[in-house]
C-alpha cells in the first residue's frame, strides 16, 4: 500500500514541476507558479474581502487578480514584491491570464479538487458548465 502512495506522490511532483513553470504565450514571459495551500486561500479571501471593503463603488471583482497575485511565485526567474504582483496581474493580457487560471486549475486537479461543475437544467435538459473558486468557506463556516 506504501508503495503505491509513494508512486503517486512521486507522479504529482513529477507532474507539479512540469505544470508550475510555463512560458506565457502573449508576453513570453516565464512564470513559476506555488501550490495553494489552505493558508493561502485564507490570506486569498481576506485581501479579496479587504479590497471589497475599502472600494464599496468599484464594479469589479478582485478574486482574479488576487488568486494569480498569490500563486505566481517568480516572473523570468525574479521574486516581485506585493506591489509589483498586482501590477504585473493588472497588465496581463487576457491569453495569458487565461493560461495561468487553466494551468492553477490543472496543478489542483492534480490532488482531487475541481473547480468545474455540468448542471443540467430542469427546464429544457440542456448541460450548462459552471465554475466555483475555493474559499475557506468552502472548508468551514467563517461567519459563526
Amino acid at each position: 500500500m506504501s508503495d503505491n502512495r509513494d508512486k503517486a506522490g512521486r507522479y504529482v511532483n513529477a507532474k507539479f514541476e512540469e505544470l508550475s513553470t510555463i512560458k506565457l504565450p502573449k508576453k513570453g514571459d516565464t512564470v513559476t507558479l506555488k501550490f495553494q495551500t489552505p493558508r493561502m486561500l485564507d490570506e486569498i479571501e481576506a485581501e479579496v474581502k479587504e479590497l471589497k471593503r475599502k472600494f464599496k463603488s468599484a464594479d469589479i471583482s478582485f478574486d482574479l487578480m488576487v488568486l494569480l497575485k498569490n500563486v505566481i511565485n517568480t516572473v523570468n526567474g525574479s521574486k516581485l514584491t506585493s506591489s509589483q504582483l498586482e501590477t504585473y496581474v493588472n497588465n496581463l493580457p487576457a491569453l495569458d491570464m487565461t493560461k495561468l487560471v487553466n494551468v492553477v486549475d490543472e496543478i489542483n486537479a492534480l490532488v482531487g479538487i475541481k473547480n468545474d461543475l455540468i448542471v443540467t437544467c430542469s427546464k429544457c435538459g440542456g448541460e450548462v458548465p459552471t465554475y466555483f473558486r475555493f474559499g475557506s468557506e468552502f472548508f468551514r463556516p467563517t461567519n459563526i
